[in-house]
């Protein structure tokens, strides 16, 4: 009797602990919505991210597409802006999505593949889907695919042209542009390290202290906010607490 308890009691441990570790499973979102690979209509459109707020900030959603991040005590000063992941299919067409924020400090994208490409009259996706955006085919003697960047620029620095004639000796191509990366809560190195990654520069940099900090030494604020377009090497500044 004594084990048959025994065994009861861990069953129902188990059957609580087990669906607050998965609510506790959000990825956190860190500027960009890599879901996994969608592999068929049967596969999740929802895809979820936690948000890391500090104290005196909150998450609220602007339209079908963006949500931003403000602050409590001046809700109309943005610390920064979230955009919709994009997504296309194995052909390179575009797959909608929208942005949503459920509540809290979570984002939620749902990548709409099932009702089929609104361009072909609900024609179904060619499968896998995945994240990103569309595709550019290019045919110099070879085809050539590459992901569609949103600007032209972006796109010339990553053709290789398959036929040399093609390309223009002494061309000059235009530097990578900086793409403000979120900051918001991680510290001053893991900071320093995004803006390299993202052809950012690091600008000035505020201490203040708060009472109301997420953890000492993680920024608060950022100016330009997160996602904003800038030319290479463009200094953006921070806000830390100390």
């Amino acid at each position: 009797m004594k084990r048959l308890f025994c065994a009861i009691a861990t069953v129902l441990i188990v059957a609580v602990l087990l669906p607050a570790a998965s609510a506790a499973a959000l990825p956190i979102y860190e500027g960009t919505m890599p879901f996994p690979e969608i592999a068929g209509s049967a596969a999740a459109e929802d895809y979820s991210w936690e948000v890391e707020l500090a104290g005196d900030q909150a998450l609220r959603s602007v339209d079908d597409g963006h949500a931003e991040v403000y602050y409590l005590d001046a809700p109309e000063h943005v610390a920064f802006g979230i955009e919709a992941g994009r997504a296309h299919d194995a052909g390179g067409a575009n797959v909608p999505t929208t942005l949503a924020v459920p509540g809290g400090n979570v984002v939620t994208l749902t990548v709409h593949h099932r009702a089929g490409n609104p361009l072909e009259d609900g024609a179904p996706f060619a499968y896998p889907v995945l994240p990103g955006a569309p595709w550019i085919v290019i045919d110099q003697g070879e085809i050539v695919v590459l992901p569609l960047r949103e600007d032209l620029q972006s796109i010339l620095r990553q053709i290789e042209f398959a036929n040399p004639a093609a390309s223009v000796e002494g061309m000059p191509m235009p530097p990578p542009r900086c793409r403000v990366p979120q900051l918001a809560g991680a510290s001053l190195r893991v900071a320093k390290r995004r803006l390299r990654n993202a052809h950012c520069a690091l600008g000035r940099v505020v201490r203040r202290r708060t009472t109301h900090a997420a953890g000492d030494g993680s920024v608060v604020r950022q100016n330009p906010r997160a996602g904003t377009f800038l030319a290479g090497g463009a200094p953006v500044n921070l806000t830390l607490v100390s």
